[in-house]
């Protein structure tokens, strides 16, 4: 049993060194001293569909910009709430504002979101794209820090990790384990890397040089995808040209979902893809969820029955040890993450194993919906979850 317990323990030491790795070498942008004048014009493109709760908060952020030349482009997919109207009035009180009504459905062969950006863009006059979930909310300083780190950097796409806004039991429970999972999976930024050909992008916020955009077919090259921002950036590497990910928490943040279907049911019909479909992949995040967020704690909980029930087993004492010392890698671990959520609460720690085991369920659930091509509900629309990712 002590060896288990120093293998365990030096499987969680490694991942947590890991984490701490990503963190400290995470690009973090810089605003650069650029004249007005030299600054690109900048179409930002936000796609909507019914999402009166957020829009108006959304499309102020952006009015609010230290940014000298750029449009707000509002595309309303179809929605059967207020979002349209919302959009009408600000664009009436806001020259810079232009609302597009979006009234056909998606072409054969298109999600529905890609069919809307690409309409945005096509009709889009700024020399770069900033595209925006509609459940963002970005800093005035946004803008204008990235389209100068982006230059700076000679980037020709740049997004950036969030800030996520955390309410409800079920955000709290599963979305610090399932982002943070993504800190293992790409410990040394190889998205940076501009000779590996590892590359994604994450679609809150994506700046993108409008040629490099063209350049590789745009919205169009990745029509079928639901994870699109994943894929456009695969075809903007693969291009040749350089996909930069940086830390974003002090320029935007964002509430993905607000309860725990919505967090299942968003996340399961995308975590095998972001998995490139590839099981030896999956397993080995499964193998990370549950080293550092499981076995602690069970460990733990064991050394602490035979303490209640007074065995006397040899190494007792150096078990006891090498428990603490994991739970307390974890939750260095966990104060370390926690900087991008806003929400967390005192009880996430201790709930981080039942988070664990409903994430690696959500993997799994994942990869059983593009093997058995089932059918999921998102948005109103129904899409085959297989992969190539066509909606129906």
């Amino acid at each position: 049993m002590l060896i288990l317990f120093l293998v365990t323990s030096f499987i969680v030491l490694l991942l947590v060194g890991l984490t701490f790795a990503f963190c400290a070498l995470m690009v973090r942008p810089q605003r650069y001293k650029l004249v007005d004048a030299s600054l690109p014009f900048v179409s930002v493109i936000i796609p909507a569909r019914n999402e009166e709760a957020n829009i108006a908060e959304c499309v102020r952020s952006f009015q609010g910009q230290d940014y000298p030349h750029f449009e707000i482009i509002v595309v309303d997919d179809r929605s059967s709430d207020a979002t349209g109207e919302i959009v009408q009035r600000l664009a009436g009180q806001d020259s810079r504002i232009r609302y597009i009504n979006k009234t056909e459905p998606p072409p054969p062969g298109w999600t529905g979101k890609c069919s809307a950006l690409k309409m945005a863009a096509d009709l889009a006059r700024g020399d770069w794209f900033f595209f925006a979930d509609a459940d963002t909310r970005h800093q005035p300083a946004c803008l204008r820090t990235a389209v100068t780190c982006a230059l700076a950097a000679r980037a020709h796409m740049l997004s950036f990790w969030p800030l996520h806004e955390l309410g409800s039991f079920g955000e709290r429970l599963l979305m610090p384990v399932l982002w943070s999972s993504f800190f293992w999976s790409d410990p040394f930024h190889l998205v940076n890397d501009l000779s590996s050909n590892t590359a994604y992008s994450i679609g809150h916020s994506i700046l993108i040089d409008r040629r490099a955009y063209v350049m590789v077919g745009g919205h169009q090259s990745v029509r079928e995808w639901i994870i699109e921002d994943h894929a456009l950036a695969k075809m903007v590497k693969n291009a040749g040209l350089h996909v930069l990910m940086a830390d974003g928490r002090d320029l935007f943040k964002v509430r993905m979902y607000t309860d725990f279907q919505s967090v299942w049911f968003g996340w399961t019909k995308m975590l095998f893809s972001l998995a490139e479909y590839r099981w030896w992949k999956l397993i080995l995040m499964l193998f990370f969820i549950t080293s550092v967020l499981i076995v602690p704690f069970v460990e733990a909980a064991a050394v602490l029955v035979m303490f209640v029930s007074g065995a006397s087993l040899p190494h007792l004492s150096s078990l006891a040890g090498l428990a603490a010392l994991q739970l307390g890698l974890v939750l260095a671990w966990f104060l370390r993450v926690a900087p991008h959520y806003e929400g967390l609460s005192w009880w996430c720690f201790p709930a981080l194993p039942l988070g664990a085991v409903i994430v690696c369920a959500a993997y799994l659930y994942s990869a059983y919906l593009v093997v058995t091509g089932a059918q999921v509900r998102w948005r109103g629309r129904s899409y085959t979850v297989t992969r190539l990712k066509l909606p129906q």
